[in-house]
Order: C-alpha cells, then sequence, then structure tokens
C-alpha cells in the first residue's frame, strides 16, 4: 500500500496569503501545492504533519457524516477505527467497548457512554458537550481541543488521559491519579469535588484554593502541600500524609483525618469544625 493511500481524508495546508484570500482559497491538498511555474512543492506528507494541522484539515474537507448507531458499532467490531467527522449526537454508548477509537472531529452531543471501554480512544477537537462518561474507562485517551462543556466525568477513570487544550473540562467525581491532577490544576481548573484520589502522591504540590469538598483523598501523600485556602469540607483523608503541609485558611469542617499525619502542618486560621480524628 502506497502512504498516500494510508489515510481517507485529504489533507489541507493554509497557502501564503491564505489571509487575503479567505479560508476555502487557502486551503490545498498536502502533496499537490504548486510553486508560480506550476511546479508541485515537496510538502510532507500527513504523518509529518502536526497534530493541530491533522484535524483542522479533516473539518476543512469533511462534512460531518450522518452514521447510524448499528452501522457504527458493525464498522468497529470488523476492525475499523477511524471515524474522524462521525455525527454521533445522542448516540447511546453506554457500556460499549470501544478501545482505540479514533474520533477526531466527531460530534457526541449529549452521547451517553456511560461505563464504556474508551482505553486510548482519540477525541481531537471532538464536541462531547454534555456527553456522559460516567464510569468510563479513559486511561490515555486524547482529548486535545475536545469541547467538554458541561460533559460528566463523574468515576471515570482518566490515568493517563490527555486533556491539554481540551474545553469546558469538570473534573468533579473523576477517578486521577496525581499528575493529572496536577495537570488539571495547572490549566486553572480549581474543582475537583468527590474526586477519587486515593493513594496519590501530591507531595509537595502547590493546590492553593482547589476545592476538594467530599473527596477521596484515603492514603495520599500530601506532605509538604501547599493548601492554603483550600475547601476540604468532608474529604475522606483517613491515613493521608499531611506532614508539614501549608493549610493556612483552608476548610476542613467535617473532613475525616483518622489516623492521618500532621505533624508540622501549618493550620493556622484553618476551619476545623466537626473533624473526624
Amino acid at each position: 500500500m502506497k502512504p498516500a493511500q494510508r489515510f481517507a481524508c485529504s489533507v489541507t495546508r493554509p497557502m501564503p496569503g491564505a489571509q487575503s484570500q479567505g479560508r476555502a482559497a487557502s486551503m490545498q491538498p498536502l502533496g499537490t501545492t504548486k510553486n508560480k511555474k506550476g511546479h508541485h512543492l515537496n510538502t510532507p506528507p500527513l504523518w509529518e504533519t502536526s497534530r493541530a494541522q491533522h484535524c483542522q484539515a479533516k473539518r476543512y474537507s469533511w462534512a460531518m457524516k450522518k452514521m447510524r448507531l448499528e452501522d457504527f458499532l458493525a464498522e468497529y467490531a470488523k476492525g475499523r477505527r477511524s471515524f474522524s467527522a462521525v455525527d454521533l449526537d445522542y448516540a447511546n454508548l453506554m457500556g460499549a467497548s470501544l478501545r482505540g477509537v479514533d474520533l477526531c472531529s466527531a460530534g457526541l452531543l449529549k452521547a451517553d457512554l456511560r461505563a464504556a471501554d474508551l482505553r486510548g480512544a482519540r477525541f481531537w477537537k471532538a464536541e462531547l458537550v454534555h456527553a456522559d462518561l460516567s464510569g468510563a474507562d479513559l486511561r490515555g485517551a486524547d482529548f486535545w481541543g475536545a469541547n467538554l462543556s458541561g460533559a460528566i466525568l463523574d468515576g471515570a477513570i482518566l490515568d493517563g488521559a490527555k486533556l491539554d487544550g481540551a474545553i469546558g473540562v469538570h473534573l468533579d467525581g473523576a477517578n486521577m491519579a496525581g499528575q493529572e491532577l496536577l495537570a488539571a490544576y495547572a490549566r486553572g481548573e480549581r474543582g475537583f469535588y468527590f474526586a477519587n484520589l486515593m493513594g496519590a502522591d501530591l507531595s509537595g504540590a502547590s493546590l492553593s484554593e482547589a476545592e476538594f469538598v467530599g473527596a477521596k483523598l484515603k492514603g495520599a501523600k500530601l506532605e509538604g502541600a501547599k493548601l492554603e485556602r483550600a475547601d476540604l469540607r468532608g474529604a475522606n483523608l483517613r491515613g493521608a500524609n499531611l506532614s508539614r503541609a501549608v493549610l493556612r485558611f483552608a476548610n476542613l469542617s467535617y473532613a475525616d483525618l483518622t489516623g492521618a499525619r500532621l505533624d508540622g502542618a501549618d493550620l493556622t486560621g484553618a476551619n476545623q469544625d466537626r473533624v473526624i480524628r
């Protein structure tokens, strides 16, 4: 099979002067760009382009394709994995096994993906607005540029998931490892209500003003973590290591600190109303 036959879509890239000529005129197929004399230029193939160009090209070269749910599942069962720009709005995929599926630029508005196996799936620039991903296995899934506004991730497993550039991410109730939480915090996320972070290593992490209401932090490593003004109301911190943690003005009311280590922790101004010890 020739390299050019590996990809079904017509990949495009902007040409010089695109801003003045308009979007439609600015896009030319890769490998067919010509100079002023009409000679073909040696443009890079798809596998050498960035994923940004890849998805942008697919958006302009493909119209959104409506696909029946039964056809989608049948094609996947036959071994097909690429379903770029397919329209699966409102699809019921609860519990579906879709490991490694490519849904770049796909429409998944209000799709039901509860408890679905989506390990290693690719959702570049997919529309997942108000989709329900509760309990879904999203380990290693890539959501670069995806729109997750209003999406439900309660109980979803996000170990190794890539959320860089994703829009509207809310990780309330999600199952996360320490690295995923820190990456989300760095992007500006602060709400981690009821998140499952049992045993997570957050030693020395800067998590000021983070909201861990009802979060499961049993056995978490928070040694030296900076948690000024963090909201830990009702959080399960049983057996957590909070040695030398900075908890100034944090809200620990109703938190369960049974067996937690607090030696050297700074609790100045912290709300410890009805803390369980």
